[in-house]
């Protein structure tokens, strides 16, 4: 302890408590859980959304279709998926049992091997929806542009679904205040694919056209999907041992 502790035994010290106070001591464990939490999330969806990118680059190319993404295309994904890193992980709230779980192993690592092909997992995921609707409107004879309109806002809404997905811990509010920023980001990215398709100008730089709202809409649906699959999961398995520990009273 810093202010009650003998000088003998803060010089012996690894760790020094300038503040004393056993609340203090509380919310510093809970803020240390967090943040570690919060920083795997982060390195999990930096991971999963950087495989569609690179796949849906180059897996086209290879087989004879017409380039899905472009230099700019890619420019406005990184614009998307920076703030949600740098902002939304960090102001993610703790789990309501966070404090109930045991210590963590010190030799755990922070992103390991099951981190790693979880972000596989939903990358893929993602990588192979958003291919199939691209290819899927080539084949049903819809304009190049119309089909790259449609797999783009797919592959950006899937990619924002999952953060929302990876970083929302079951049981916390859907609309906590503290995601605010989620929700702005989302909000400014809609902003920008509505202004690429009704602005000729930026609708030719992008290279897209604005789909029909029928394919709009399974976009639209398959990004819910592709990027919120892990998040559903948890959501059920949380509600499930909510279930389970629920006792059962006699009815009256």
């Amino acid at each position: 302890m810093g202010k009650r502790g003998t000088d003998v035994a803060r010089e012996a010290a690894d760790i020094v408590l300038l503040d004393d106070s056993f609340i203090s001591i509380v919310r510093g464990i809970e803020l240390g859980r967090r943040i570690f939490v919060n920083l795997r999330k982060a390195l999990i969806f930096i991971t999963a959304t950087h495989i569609p990118i690179a796949g849906l680059a180059l897996i086209p190319l290879l087989l004879g279709a017409p380039p899905l993404l472009y230099p700019i295309h890619i420019i406005l994904l990184e614009l998307a998926i920076d703030p949600v890193c740098a902002l939304v992980f960090e102001a993610e709230p703790s789990a309501p049992n966070s404090m109930k779980q045991p210590p963590r192993d010190r030799k755990l690592s922070l992103f390991g091997r099951r981190e790693f092909l979880l972000s596989v997992l939903q990358g893929g995921v993602i990588l192979g929806g958003v291919l199939s609707i691209y290819l899927s409107m080539l084949h049903w004879a819809f304009p190049v542009d119309e089909a790259r309109g449609a797999a783009f806002c797919a592959l950006i809404l899937s990619n924002l679904t999952l953060a929302f997905a990876e970083s929302a811990e079951a049981g916390t509010r859907f609309f906590d205040k503290r995601r605010i920023v989620f929700w702005t980001i989302l909000g400014v990215v809609l902003l920008i694919l509505v202004a690429i398709f009704i602005l000729p100008r930026l609708a030719d730089l992008f290279q897209m056209a604005q789909p029909p709202r029928s394919m709009l809409l399974v976009a639209a649906l398959a990004a819910i999907v592709l990027g919120g699959w892990y998040g559903i999961g948890k959501q059920i398995a949380w509600m499930g041992g909510i279930s389970q520990r629920r006792p059962i009273g006699n009815s009256r």
